[in-house]
Parts: structure tokens; C-alpha cells; sequence
């Protein structure tokens, strides 16, 4: 008696057909899969290949504080407003008191210092970047310091060519506190602790 296939063709009702799956329900076995080892992959799907974990980083605990060239970037930073005070309080004495165009440089300078020492210390990636374009002004200015007195130097009084080697002095000790801090600024250290509190 010949058996009734299904509509479409294919195997007989009664014949042995493949399963799609196992009774169970569970999938087949890969192919190229000898028993004895672990299939490519864990039930339900492929694992996953390459590329980006779906999990995020383990976590890493934040710098307690700033590293030691940090601290003392920031220490040089405070000596850079302290000498910026002092050249502010010479020129008034020199000026009898009288307000000059220098003082409001001057305090403009102490203020920058202090703001880019307290930025500094909290780790602002900002304010590394700032300080260095702030220096690099610096050099411009120590620059045309020095063109500008050795231009004047031999036409002024003896008096004041004391009065400008001591500018002189006081701009290029500023100038070397500055180059000393940037470098620290930009030591390996330094930018990993600048990494570190960027997302703070």
C-alpha cells in the first residue's frame, strides 16, 4: 500500500524524515563538530567576535591628588604672581605712587597666574593648553622687552638704566618660571592625571 506524501511533496507521513531539531528542542550540533569538544559556539546563537565589548571598562578610581610635577607647576605658578607683585610694587615706587600704564598689566598678570594655578591643580585639560598659549605671549613680550631697552638703553639717564636692567631681570626670571612650569605641565605624568579628571 503506498503511503500519502504531503501536499508539495517530500517524505511520507509515515516515513522517517529528518527533524529540523532533535526531540527537545534543542539545536542541532555544527557542523565539523567532533564529540569530545566544546561546540564553536553556546546555545542560542554565535558568540561574539571582535570587536567592541557590549560591557562597559572596569572601573578606575580617580587620583586622590595631583602628582608631584602637577604641585609643583602650581607652586611655580604662585611664585609667577608673587613676582608679578613685586614688579608691582617697584613700580609704584619708582612712579611716587602715581598710577601708570604698567599697573594694570601687572594685576592682570598676578590674576592670571593665580586662575591658571587653581585650574591647573583641578586637573582642567583647558587650562594646560591655556597656560602654554599664555607663555608662549610671554616670550613674544620678553622679546620686544629686550629689543625695546636696547634700543633706549644708551639715550636715558643713568638712573633709569638701572630702572630698566631690572625690568630686564625681573622679566626674564618670570620668563624661566614660566618654561619650568609648562614642562611639568606636559611631563607623562602630568597628562595621565589630566586624562584621568577629564570626566570629572
Amino acid at each position: 500500500m503506498n503511503q500519502p506524501y504531503p501536499p508539495g511533496g517530500g517524505e511520507p507521513f509515515g516515513g522517517r524524515a529528518r527533524r529540523a531539531y532533535p526531540a527537545g528542542g534543542q539545536q542541532p550540533d555544527p557542523p565539523n563538530w567532533q564529540p569530545g569538544h566544546p561546540p564553536p559556539y553556546p546555545l542560542g546563537g554565535p558568540q561574539y567576535g571582535a570587536g567592541p565589548s557590549p560591557y562597559p571598562p572596569i572601573w578606575q578610581p580617580t587620583p586622590s591628588g595631583p602628582p608631584q610635577s602637577v604641585q609643583r607647576a602650581v607652586m611655580l605658578m604662585y611664585v609667577g604672581a608673587g613676582l608679578e607683585v613685586l614688579g608691582l610694587i617697584f613700580d609704584l615706587i619708582t612712579r611716587k605712587g602715581s598710577v601708570g600704564a604698567g599697573i594694570p598689566g601687572a594685576l592682570i598678570g598676578i590674576g592670571l597666574w593665580i586662575w591658571m594655578a587653581m585650574a591647573n591643580r583641578a586637573g582642567k585639560s583647558w587650562a594646560r593648553i591655556t597656560a602654554t598659549v599664555f607663555f608662549g605671549i610671554d616670550c613674544l613680550g620678553l622679546l620686544l622687552l629686550l629689543a625695546g631697552v636696547g634700543i633706549v638703553m644708551h639715550a636715558v639717564a643713568p638712573s633709569l638704566k638701572f630702572v630698566l636692567v631690572l625690568a630686564v631681570l625681573a622679566g626674564v626670571l618670570t620668563w624661566v618660571v614660566g618654561l619650568v612650569t609648562i614642562v611639568l605641565l606636559w611631563k607623562r605624568e602630568s597628562s595621565e592625571y589630566y586624562a584621568a579628571m577629564q570626566g570629572r
